[in-house]
């Protein structure tokens, strides 16, 4: 069947149409034309899978990976980088297109471009499989349980990959296995997180114990600065680690050093993948804060932002959920001796309530998650009348949505893009609102 691709969609897979119907296609390009087979139909929507390319657009490039056609990781790698770029903008314009109705687009600042298209993730979580006799690991086919072994991954550090082989070597040799979801056993995940070769090390298994020889094994790889074990023996869930970690061996944290400051990470910690990226990020919204008296950071992690944040104000709070990203950041505070911050844990609308009953709140800050403003916190927002409002996103359909009711009581003032995660389709984008009079 032919189909000639029309856009782009959200996961950087190309869409046509087959008798009207939004047919989603991927490692297919606008205006190429393809020869497919549809593998699944729905009431609304097909999902097809490229046999040839017909009509080829000019902007494909050959993918320097050799899995990328089988692995889900990287979805526009066969997209030349400047027309990622492109696409990514043309993906962000759509959203506010559909989701806010007219829009200036003049707000949007050009894109802060990743100057490093390779080798800048500083973290993996890879699920983990038995092969010949031996422990690998590898990425999953798009919307599919298939594995597909990865020794190398382009948009890794490479030291994560040399570090991945050497524990699972070490596992193999020790006898475990992948994991059983009938037995409760194996090893599930490998997460890796590093800079500047030391990493921390969580091996997502089911009710194993480990030996303490093999512990010490482990411990002697000079790369591991900090090693962990999380049970997870849920067989349904799409969460990669279970309700908490244990700590095995070496240091409890990893350190890593960004803006002249340090923070110290445990494994369940948010702390972006992009280190050179998300300092320009954070530069970009430190930037946007005049001196001030008080400023909040709502889904505030480890305080990266946060602290950083705390030489334009008198006072920063950081709210957080996670009690373990509260207490490192917490500690980060501490050990950059930074006293005009403090980090609460709980609920973002919960805790904003209250704060802005107790003071004037003059910047609100949030980085939420992909999920982007649930309707609660977007209400305290409008109820809390905060001046300016800095909204960190990194998915450009729940930005447009929440802009969509935001608008109604702030004015745009700019929105810049940024370039975290080439060869993806992701975006991270920092936009700054001021309340109307």
């Amino acid at each position: 069947m032919k189909i000639k691709i029309e856009k782009i969609g959200i996961n950087g897979e190309g869409i046509g149409y087959i008798d009207r119907i939004p047919t989603f296609v991927s490692s297919v390009l606008p205006q190429e034309t393809a020869e497919v087979d549809v593998v699944k139909r729905f009431e609304r929507y097909n999902i097809a899978e490229a046999k040839e390319i017909l009509i080829k657009s000019p902007k494909r490039i050959t993918p320097p990976c050799p899995v990328q056609h089988r692995c889900g990781g990287c979805a526009m790698m066969h997209v030349d980088q400047s027309y990622q770029i492109e696409l990514k903008e043309m993906l962000l314009k759509e959203a506010l297109l559909k989701y806010s109705g007219k829009f200036d687009f003049k707000v949007i600042k050009p894109m802060v471009v990743n100057p490093n298209p390779t080798s800048y993730r500083n973290q993996c979580k890879l699920p983990v499989r038995m092969l010949d006799g031996r422990l690998v690991s590898g990425m999953y086919r798009p919307q599919s349980n298939h594995f597909v072994p990865v020794s190398r991954c382009l948009v890794h550090e490479e030291g994560l990959d040399v570090l991945r082989a050497k524990v699972l070597d070490v596992l193999t040799k020790y006898k475990f296995k992948e994991f059983d979801e009938r037995k409760w056993e194996g090893i599930r995940f490998i997460v890796l997180r590093g800079f500047n070769g030391v990493y921390q090390c969580t091996l997502v298994t089911g009710k194993d114990k480990f030996s303490p020889e093999c512990i010490a094994e482990l411990s002697e790889i000079e790369e591991i600065n900090s090693f962990y074990q999380s049970v997870n023996t849920d067989k349904h869930t799409h969460e990669i680690f279970g309700s908490g970690v244990t700590h095995l061996a070496k240091a409890k944290t990893l350190e890593v050093k960004m803006a002249g400051l340090t923070f110290r990470l445990s494994p369940m910690s948010f702390f972006q993948l992009n280190l050179v990226q998300a300092e320009k990020l954070y530069e970009k919204v430190v930037s946007l804060i005049k001196p001030s008296n008080f400023v909040v950071e709502a889904y505030c992690g480890v305080g990266a932002m946060t602290l950083m944040i705390s030489a334009k104000a008198q006072e920063v709070v950081g709210i957080e959920s996670i009690d373990a990203a509260v207490k490192n950041a917490t500690e980060n505070a501490s050990l950059n001796k930074i006293k005009n911050v403090r980090f609460v844990s709980g609920d973002a609308a919960e805790e904003l309530t209250h704060l802005s009953k107790t003071k004037s709140i003059d910047v609100l800050v949030v980085d939420p998650p992909r999920s982007g403003l649930d309707d609660p916190m977007l209400g305290t927002i409008v109820k809390s009348k905060v001046p300016h409002l800095i909204y960190v996103s990194c998915n450009p359909s729940t930005l447009a949505k929440n802009l969509k009711v935001l608008r109604d009581y702030y004015t745009i003032e700019e929105i810049t893009p940024f370039e975290l995660f080439t060869h993806t389709p992701l975006l991270e984008t920092v936009v700054s609102l001021r309340l109307k009079k």
